[in-house]
């Protein structure tokens, strides 16, 4: 097959190093930007090479939009003759005279520069609003997704609500148990293909000049917004006629809890992101997905106790649950709605993070949030993992992290 390739210096356009380029092409529009054409005649007979200014005098053509009719005289012409033709002429310069010189290498480009990190910030987070809110069914399945969780903990009997009475009160357990646990897989469901299914886009990305801080940024804003008006709904459904009676810090019992629940969702979301990085494909996430909510509901302390527990007690701190349903406990007080170190049908300890005090309280949600934390940094060191090697380098250059 006839074919026409272009060699240019440097013509790439990415690193203007001075690399010799060579394309294999059969457009004749962009010929007049290579530095020297190769044409090969049926054979494999070289037809012509030399500049590309040249091609034009010695095909007698005015320009390069006529010069697909070269095509058909190669056709209907013998690989010899042509090859003949060319050797016979001026343009023909055997290599032991002299080698074909290209022109100057251009200086070198300027690097890419990118935006700074806020304004990347709020042209990321723009866009993956848009395509929430462009995929309809995914829409309609974050706004039902609450309505639906807020059902479960409504469905188990509570007549007493989360009181404390003369004997334990179980169903209290159960509502809570139940309210952190949907939770924290929502949380963690919104987020956990997020990473994973946009590698390669995140990849070539990265490569001009992508910030990893605004990627996730815009990630975490995003999926914050979503995961926080998720759980209002959810809470309001799940405890509403039901409260406690007594606040430990902010007066409201409710806002406390609605709190105890975000920061649940939100450290789960977290991991969830984590999670995102781990895997290679988005349909591994799912499995990982039920295995960790089921991790979390040994691991929150409403179902097993974890005090006294050796290894059970130290694990269940890395879980999102456990600080979520304390400080649930803390505010409904427990202890003493399940009376716990008390005889009954549950001899468990009473578990001193579930003391009802504005300290305990406080402890609770901070470390909740402090795992959700720990859990972003381990999710920006796993996505500077997964970044190309040229990604890398511009990070540690002209690149914002």
């Amino acid at each position: 097959m006839d074919a026409l390739r272009g060699l240019a210096r440097g013509s790439d356009g990415a690193s203007g190093d001075g690399r010799t380029v060579i394309v294999v092409t059969h457009s004749v529009l962009f010929l007049d930007l290579c530095d020297y054409l190769l044409v090969l005649a049926p054979g494999g007979h070289v037809a012509y090479f030399g500049p590309s200014a040249g091609a034009l005098r010695f095909f007698g053509k005015k320009d390069f939009k006529e010069f697909v009719t070269v095509f058909r005289e190669l056709e209907a012409t013998s690989g010899d003759v042509l090859a003949a033709r060319f050797r016979a002429s001026e343009y023909y310069v055997p290599s032991a005279v002299v080698a074909p010189v290209v022109r100057r290498a251009p200086a070198q480009l300027p690097s890419v520069r990118q935006q700074p990190v806020r304004a990347q910030l709020s042209t990321l987070t723009r866009r993956y609003l848009r395509v929430v809110l462009a995929d309809r069914s995914y829409l309609r399945l974050i706004i039902a997704f609450p309505f639906l969780l807020g059902i479960i903990p409504r469905v188990i009997p509570a007549k007493d609500g989360l009181a404390a009475l003369r004997e334990p009160n179980p169903d209290a357990t159960k509502v809570l148990v139940v309210l952190v646990l949907c939770a924290c897989f929502m949380g963690m469901a919104n987020s956990v293909r997020e990473i994973v299914k946009e590698r390669p886009i995140y990849r070539r990305e990265r490569t001009i000049g992508l910030s990893r801080a605004a990627y996730l940024g815009s990630k975490i804003l995003v999926l914050t917004g979503i995961t926080t008006c998720q759980c209002v709904v959810f809470t309001l459904i799940g405890l509403l006629g039901r409260t406690p009676t007594n606040a430990v810090l902010l007066g409201a019992p409710l806002v406390e809890c609605l709190i105890a629940v975000i920061v649940a969702a939100l450290s789960s979301m977290m991991i969830g992101l984590l999670v995102s990085t781990l895997v290679d494909s988005a349909d591994k996430t799912m499995p990982v997905l039920v295995l960790i909510t089921m991790g979390q509901l040994v691991l929150s302390g409403g179902l097993v106790s974890a005090v006294g527990r050796p290894v059970l007690e130290q694990v269940s701190w890395i879980a999102p649950a456990r600080w979520g349903f304390a400080a649930l406990g803390s505010t409904v007080d427990l202890n003493d709605v399940a009376k716990l170190g008390a005889v009954g049908p549950r001899g468990d300890p009473p578990d001193p993070l579930w003391d009802h005090n504005a300290a305990t309280w406080l402890i609770d949600v901070g470390v909740g949030v402090l795992v959700g934390l720990a859990a972003l940094g381990l999710t920006a060191y796993m996505v500077r993992r997964i970044e190309p090697k040229v990604g890398r380098r511009k990070a540690g250059t002209d690149a914002p992290s």
